[in-house]
């Protein structure tokens, strides 16, 4: 289950594309045009998975990187690419690790209406820079294998002790290719459907004292590939909370945790994510 690690971390950079009287922390994040913006997360994942034969523990990091650009007060547009690294053992022996830089993900928030409510129109495209590979080890890379796009849109607003925000997002995932040393094969994914909810709470503590807290759900489509097998639908549930804590009007720390719950046929795993990380801009 060691994909369950990018799955779940990736989820902690999402987010914060949000103009005028924007603050640094808005869950619509969108700041004034000429700004340049960056977004860091590092973030630590410990689970286990039973087939009832064998358990399985997967642990891992991941280190997330953004930069952005404020184009115009309702148009930004940004980059995202993470490493991650992760080790699955069976009886504390060490198996298999994944570890690698991930595909580029470019990204834009266009802001269509902007008054007591906001309505953002968000797109995003991950390009794929090869094939994923898993090694004649059973090691693998941190790649897709393919490119992916997104479409959605998030709609909430901006009181004076409180904000809110619902989203929804539309995914299609290109086909895709794993060059499998360890089976001397390459399999092929066929294209296939995510869709993907999300409801956002931000609540003021103090002057400089905010919580997050997020829940939402994933869905994902089965699909074929070319060794003549089926993977099947999965659903993802996610549950967390954030602590942010302002050190200026342009710089935010935060520390978090967000609990994602995988469910496909009899595969059922709880993934906890645990989190740091800074926003900030310029």
């Amino acid at each position: 289950m060691k994909f369950l690690v990018g799955l779940s971390v990736l989820a902690i950079s999402a987010a914060s594309f949000g103009a005028a009287n924007s603050s640094i922390n808005d869950l619509q994040y969108l700041p004034n045009a000429g700004t340049a913006y960056g977004i860091t997360n590092a973030g630590y994942v410990k689970s286990s998975f039973a087939d009832g034969v064998s358990t399985s523990r997967t642990t891992g990091y991941q280190i997330d990187q953004t930069v952005g650009y404020a184009v115009l007060n309702n148009l930004s547009v940004q980059a995202n690419v993470n490493y991650a690294s992760s080790e699955e053992k069976e009886r504390g022996v060490a198996t298999t690790e994944s570890k690698g830089i991930s595909d580029p993900t470019i990204g834009a928030r266009y802001r269509l209406i902007d008054a007591d409510n906001r309505l953002d129109i968000l797109a995003a495209a991950t390009i794929s820079l090869g094939d994923a590979e898993v090694k004649s080890n059973g090691d693998s890379d941190n790649r897709l294998g393919g490119h992916s796009f997104d479409v959605g849109a998030q709609y909430g607003a901006k009181k004076e002790n409180y904000q809110w925000a619902v989203s929804a997002i539309f995914t299609r995932n290109l086909k895709a290719t794993i060059d499998d040393k360890s089976a001397g094969a390459k399999i092929k994914d066929d294209a296939h459907n995510g869709l993907n909810f999300a409801a956002e709470l931000l609540t003021k503590l103090g002057e400089k004292c905010f919580i997050k807290t997020l829940g939402g759900v994933g869905f994902t489509e089965s699909y074929d590939n070319n060794a003549n097998s089926t993977v099947s639908p999965s659903t993802v549930y996610r549950l967390g909370a954030e602590f942010q804590h302002l050190l200026s009007n342009n710089v935010f720390v935060k520390a978090g945790f967000e609990n994602r719950t995988f469910v496909s046929n009899s595969i059922n795993v709880n993934v906890p994510v645990y989190y740091v990380g800074a926003n900030y801009q310029f």
